[in-house]
């Protein structure tokens, strides 16, 4: 399959639009919609002005959105970009959808009839950092953005959300805010559970075979370790581009890093900041308080 050519940002620009996806200027709250039930799943929704619908829709782009249940219950919310036609010589008319694993086509189905179909479109899945979302492929909006200049470039773009970030804080059964086991992850569970799943949506949902994968740091992660332990990982994906790679974290030299290992900073910072196994969540009053630093 022929890749179209990209004019990729610099890692520097990356490097701000992570740093921005990351912080309490991106989110200014969360409120909790739904109960933790399959048929109602508990969703955690950012006000606006932080929806990545918000990044998306005002530059005319068409996005969907998708909530994809792990084997483990997790219920991952994912973000598509439908290629735009390269004969457009207008953006197409803003329009957004949901649709969720056991959806049906019609179910699915944007005010212009144009969402979860086949496609013949080279699939892109994107994977985002640690501490980050899907809203870190956008914030440099359309022409700098890598996920909006993979749309121009007539892919189908796919944006995954790992769990417990603020788009997939949710599950079949356990609720974020009273359950401590819903935290009882890490990286492992990404590679096992959420990558494949989320891989195997977007298949299902556009037709295609194979995609091209890209990660940004812990996305590099990922994919390396789902690429080298699950043979039906790399028989889905025909390209993997890995932005700041990282396999491992054992030859750190950062004072910093190293001391908070040595300390368990980690504890210290869900004493402060979290709860039940969450640090650096989403509040109104971090947010206000981040607000003049980021302006």
């Amino acid at each position: 399959m022929k890749h179209p050519r990209l004019r990729i940002p610099t890692f520097s620009q990356w490097r701000v639009s992570v740093a921005i996806a990351a912080s309490a200027c991106t989110c200014q709250s969360i409120e909790i919609l739904g109960a933790a039930s399959i048929a109602s799943p508990m969703l955690v929704r950012p006000y606006l002005p932080c929806l990545t619908a918000d990044l998306v829709l005002p530059h005319g782009y068409q996005l969907e959105e998708h909530f994809v249940t792990t084997a483990d219950g997790y219920i991952l919310r994912m973000f598509r970009i439908p290629a735009r036609p390269a004969s457009a010589s207008a953006p197409p008319a803003s329009t957004a959808s949901t649709c969720t694993n056991n959806s049906s086509s019609s179910a699915c189905s944007s005010s212009n009839n144009n969402s979860t179909h086949s496609t013949a479109a080279p699939v892109v899945l994107m994977q985002h950092a640690l501490l980050d979302t899907s809203a870190g492929w956008l914030l440099l909006g359309p022409g700098r953005g890598l996920a909006f200049q993979l749309a121009d470039a007539g892919f189908d773009v796919w944006m995954t959300n790992s769990r417990g970030n603020r788009y997939s804080r949710n599950h079949t059964r356990l609720n974020p805010d009273a359950d401590a086991s819903f935290w009882s992850y890490n990286v492992d569970d990404l590679v096992e559970y959420d990558l494949p799943a989320s891989i195997q949506y977007a298949k299902n949902a556009t037709g295609q075979q194979q995609l091209v994968y890209i990660g940004y740091s812990q996305g590099t992660m990922i994919g390396l370790a789902a690429l080298s332990s699950q043979p039906d990982i790399a028989a889905s994906i025909s390209l993997a581009v890995l932005m700041a790679p990282v396999a491992f974290t054992t030859a750190m030299t950062s004072p910093a890093f190293v001391l908070s290992a040595k300390v368990r900073f980690e504890n210290y910072a869900l004493s402060i900041f979290g709860g039940q196994g969450e640090w650096g969540s989403f509040r109104q009053a971090n947010a206000e308080a981040m607000l003049p630093i980021c302006r």
